[in-house]
Parts: C-alpha cells; structure tokens; sequence
C-alpha cells in the first residue's frame, strides 16, 4: 500500500534588516529609557525647589513617590515656610507623558494641587524674620499644559495688622499653557471677601514681565453677583456687575455695569434703585479706580461722573473724589437717599453740577462728604404739609390776598443757589426761589444730621407791607410802608426774613436779628406768617 507523500510547509524568513531594526530600536528605547531614568526630572529635591521659587518660601515634603504610567510623582503633605508665602498642599500630582519625555521636551502635561492653602505677607515681611528665597533662575523652557487647583484658598495678610487677611475661597482655578515668556489662559470661580460675593473670570494673563509687572498685559470678561455691601460702614445693598477688561497690570481698562436694586446710605436709611454703566481704568498694582465716565441712575435721576477712587500719601484707605452732572433729574430721589426723614422734604426737577470729595475715615458718610456745587430746581413742591400751608399764606400776603378761601400757591419756582456741604452742614449762598408774588433771596445753613434750619435774607413781595397784614395792624403798617419800598421797581415791600426751626417744624417771620437798617422791623415784632 502507498501512503501518499504529504506537502512540507514553507518557512517564512523574517527579513535580516527587519530584525535589525527593531534591536536598533530596542536599544534606544532601551537607552533613552535609562537616560531618562538617570535623568528623572521628578524627584523630591527638583520639585521642592520649584516649589520654592513659585511661592518664595522654604518648602518640606511628608511624602513622596514617582508614577511611571503616567510618568510622573505625587507629593502629599507640602509644607511652605520662612518665606513672604505661608502655606500647605495636601496632595500635589504631577503627569507628563513618555513621549515628550523620550524626546526631550521640557513640557509637564497636567498639574493638580489638592488641598491648597496660600498665606501671603504684607511686602517686605517674611515669616520667623528669615530671608525669603527668591530662587534664582527657574527653568524658562519648561511649558505646563494645564495646572488646576479647585478648592484652593488664599489669604493675604493686610499691612494693618489688627485687621483679619483678606481670605479667597477658590471654587475653581484652570491654568493652560504655562510657562515663563508664554501668555496664559485662565478660568477661575472664586468667594470674594470684601464686599462678599461670587467671582467668575476668564481670560489671558502674560506673559509675565519680570523685569516691571506692572506691563504684563491681560484681557478678559467677569461677573460679580450676590455681593453684600452690609459690610461697609457707610453703604448697604446686594451688588451685582459684569463687564470686560484689557490693558496692562498698571492701566486696566474696564467697560462694565453694576445693579443695586437696594442701595442705601445707612446714615439715612432708605434703599433705592442704583445702576451705573462704567468706564473705567484700573490700576491692578495698588487698587486705584479712575471713572471716565460712569452714568449712574439713582431711581429716574441719572448722574453722570468723573474722578476717581485713589490711595493718597501717607493715608491708609483710599479717597472718593467726584465730579457729577445732573441735567434732569429729581430731587426726591436724592434726599431720599442721603436724608432720614420717611418721605422727601421736597419734589421737584433738579440740574446741578457739584465736585465731592470724601476721605476714607473720619466719622459717617454725611459728616465725611465734602461737597461743593451749584443747583436749579423747578416747580418744586414742599411735602411737609405745614411747610406747604405757611408758602401758601406767604404766597397770598405777598400778592395783598387777604381772602383765605382762594386756592393755595404753594409751588415754588427757579430755586437756586450755590452749596458748600462739610461735616454734615450745607452752607447756602445766593439761594433764591419765588412763589406767586414773592421773590426770596436768602444765605444760610441746613444741618443734614439734624435738620436744622437757619436761612436770613430779604423777601421782595408784589404788595405793600401793610397789604400783607390785616385789621388794625394793616392800618398801623401804613405809616411804614415808604421804609420797605422797592425803590429801584415801586411796587412792593422788602422785607428781611428768617426761615429756621427743623424740617418738620419749620419756622418763618422777619429777621429781628438783622442789619442795622433793619431796626424798624426788629421794633415792630410782627413777620409774615
């Protein structure tokens, strides 16, 4: 029987310069890996000292170990000391990946610190009196793709010690692209302190200046919301804002708008509705805002404003310093906000210009303002019932109505004047204003922290003295009507008067204290009331 031959396989020869390739690439894999090795860039004493350069303190490390798949390591229990920086890392973890690393690149794709707390000293101080390490020269090639540090806190230690630091909850922070020489972009969600409220930001920062920072450049857009005003001591209210911003550290400039639906002075206590559209430049290396312009509307009154909030020499805080302009506004909406009363002692269309200054201390806001201006109001009214009964009868005595049954003329027009306001006193000069029949020019004060009134001037009147009076004492007051002429018209008495008592008792009659040309009246012990 023939057993048939089966087939012998054919071998597949694996080509020579194949297998030489892949030992040549072995062997530099091999070779690159043991370079590397050798060469490690993460170990303790490396990343201790960037550490120390970033935040210019003296760093220890707890605990520590290398990754390898990532390429990498893990910090736990970071320690910063004896520097301007205070502060703790709970879990520091850093990745790169083989392949920058076989090439050579000095790049780290992600950062992530877990458990960040920051502490910064006022310039110029370190912790325990020891030398803040500045670190020499860092690496300026080395590229971080991403740093997040969610969760982080800050706090910076103010120059008044006995004051609590400023402290920064950091809900969320995104760094890419970092490296010295490189703009980066950022994402940050954070707690402000002061005034407390909730901060969103993204944007470009850099690349950094070393050499001056205040010409970094950076450019944005943020949002304030649920900001609490209470903390102050002089404002109240719930802000919110948002805006975009560009420039240099040194010159911010920032196009935004702010909302405080419940705004008050708390000297006067009654909120209003304040909106600002603003444009503005921000010194980001002290803090100083210069407005150019903002156009604020407090209610239906809309406030247009130039100036600044400025640190000056030698004073701790910063100064407020104004320039306002209102064309057509209200002055309701104004005394309600700087004036206890429970309603506005007077309505009516209100333009001023006025520059105000108000330091940083120095007692509350009224006794600090510093004011100084020019106003018109028209068709003003009175809303103190009492105050609207004596125009009236100063309005029909000035015209020689002696007849009570007609109706009242209590609207005052072109009142207008010049305001000096310092520690809580406007001081009024060249303040006119006319009712029906009369014209009242008057200098004086009114005290903003009290009320208290005490104008003198002279009341050019329509009608005769003895027309403003009745009976026997219009009959008597003939005899001196010649003594209060209006020479220079022939028509109508003038009289000098005194408005005093307090807004809401009000007091009217002739100036008895007056001028030495007054005597005749100061005998006669009668006004217009």
């Amino acid at each position: 029987m023939l057993v048939e031959a089966q087939p012998t396989a054919k071998r597949t020869r694996v080509p020579s310069w194949i297998l030489i390739s892949v030992v040549i690439f072995v062997v530099a894999v091999v070779g690159a890996l043991i370079f590397v090795l050798a060469n490690w860039p993460f170990k303790r004493d490396n990343v201790a000292k960037a550490l120390g350069q970033t935040f210019a303190s003296t760093v220890d490390i707890k605990q520590f170990h290398n990754t390898y798949f990532p390429p990498g390591c893990v910090a736990e229990g970071i320690a910063f000391r004896d520097g301007r920086s205070l502060g703790t890392i709970g879990k520091l973890t850093i990745e790169a990946n083989w392949a920058t690393l076989l090439a050579m690149q000095k790049r780290i794709e992600t950062i992530r610190a877990e458990g960040l707390f920051v502490r910064v000293l006022p310039h110029g101080q370190s912790a325990n009196g020891a030398k803040p390490d500045d670190g020499g020269s860092s690496n300026s090639k080395l590229v971080v793709g991403r740093i997040t540090a969610d969760g982080a806190v800050l706090e910076v230690d103010r120059t008044d010690q006995s004051k609590p630091p400023l402290r920064f909850e950091i809900h969320q922070l995104t760094l890419n692209n970092v490296g010295r020489g490189r703009a980066m972009s950022y994402r940050a969600a954070l707690r402000n302190p002061e005034p407390p409220g909730e901060i969103t930001s993204t944007g470009q920062f850099g690349p950094f200046n070393m050499d001056d920072h205040g010409k970094t450049p950076l450019s944005g857009s943020y949002s304030f919301e649920h900001a609490d005003l209470g903390l102050f001591h002089l404002v109240a209210g719930t802000l919110s804002s948002k805006g975009t911003f560009k420039g240099i550290l040194e010159r911010i400039e920032v196009h935004g708008s702010t909302a405080i639906p419940d705004f008050e002075a708390k000297s006067s206590g009654h909120p209003v509705n304040l909106t600002t559209q603003f444009h503005a430049f921000v010194k980001g290396t002290n803090g100083d805002v210069l407005l150019d312009p903002a156009d604020s509307h407090i209610e239906q009154t809309g406030i247009i404003s130039t100036g600044g909030i400025v640190g000056m020499q030698g004073q701790k805080g910063k100064t407020v310093s104004l320039e306002m302009t209102v064309r057509q506004g209200y002055i309701q909406d104004l005394m309600r906000l700087l004036m206890k009363s429970p309603r506005p002692p007077m309505v009516g269309v209100i333009g001023f210009q006025a520059k105000a200054v108000v330091p940083p201390s120095g007692g509350k806001f009224l006794e600090r303002l510093n004011l100084t201006g020019d106003f018109g109001i028209g068709d003003a009214r009175f809303t103190n019932p009492k105050t609207r009964k004596n125009i009236d009868v100063l309005s029909e005595r000035a015209r020689g109505d002696k007849n009570d049954d007609n109706d009242p003329q209590n609207v005052i027009s072109n009142l207008k004047g010049h305001v000096v306001v310092r520690n809580g006193v406007a001081q009024f000069s060249n303040l006119t204003f006319g009712v029906p029949g009369a014209l009242a020019q008057l200098d004086g004060t009114f005290n903003l922290l009290d009320q208290r009134i005490d104008l003198h001037g002279d009341l050019t009147m329509q009608a005769d003295l003895s027309d403003a009076t009745k009976g026997v004492k219009s009959f008597l007051l003939k005899a001196v009507d010649p003594f209060f002429k209006n020479k220079k018209r022939n028509a109508g008495a003038v009289v000098p008067i005194h408005i005093g008592g307090t807004y809401s008792h009000p007091s009217y009659g002739l100036d008895i204290t007056g001028k030495k040309e007054h005597r005749i009246e100061r005998r006669l012990k009668a006004g217009v009331n």
